[in-house]
This record gives C-alpha cells, structure tokens and sequence, in this order.
C-alpha cells in the first residue's frame, strides 16, 4: 500500500498513529482504538527516500512535523515500527538486506 492508496482507503497520517500496514498490505491495530476515532498510520512507513516529503498537520502530541521517507525519520521511530512489523515490504527487504540506509544512523555514527 502507498499513501494515496490509504488516503484512498480513508486511512489518516499521524506521526503517533494506531494502526500501522505491514509487509502483506494488512491494516495492524498497534494501539487502542477509542470508538469513533479516526484509523490513523505513520505514512513515513509506507515508502523510502526523500521524494515525497511534505507538512504535518497531524496535531499529535510529539508530531515531527514532516512526514518524509522512512530512513527520514528518527531511529526511534524506525526501530519501533520494524519491532512491530508495520513497515512497507520493500524497505523489510532493504532492512534484511542490509542495503537500508538512515540518514539518522549515518549521522549517529559519524
């Protein structure tokens, strides 16, 4: 899935999100879902690089502000999302492969 497919689907952006899309295209609750709340991911989830970046609106508490690929986002974010499997199946593929790039841990290692 891709993100205008979940605008599509009805799935909202959010940088704290309760449902996350996994390597299948499966909708995976990751969080408590209070009735009438909206679906929500992390679309930094469902793509790479930095081709297609644009402003947050998420209102979050803690948004980043950006939402941009997912070697864009903080470690934090990357490890916690790959421990819960709700990542695109082409970065697990990079991930595995070891060919993923983070410009965050390039930057922490530096």
């Amino acid at each position: 899935m891709n993100v205008d497919e979940a605008k599509k689907a009805g799935i909202w952006h959010s940088c704290y999100p309760n449902c996350g899309i996994n390597g299948d295209n499966q909708l995976i609750v990751i969080d408590r879902i209070e009735p009438g709340e909206r679906i929500t991911v992390d679309y930094s989830t469902l793509f790479n690089g930095n081709s297609f970046i644009f402003k947050c609106n998420c209102s979050s508490n803690g948004c980043r502000k950006l939402i941009a690929g997912f070697d864009q986002i903080p470690v934090i974010f990357q490890e916690k999302y790959l421990k819960l499997g709700v990542v695109a199946r082409e970065i697990l593929k990079e991930f595995k492969n070891q060919t993923f790039r983070s410009i965050h841990r390039e930057r922490k290692t530096s």
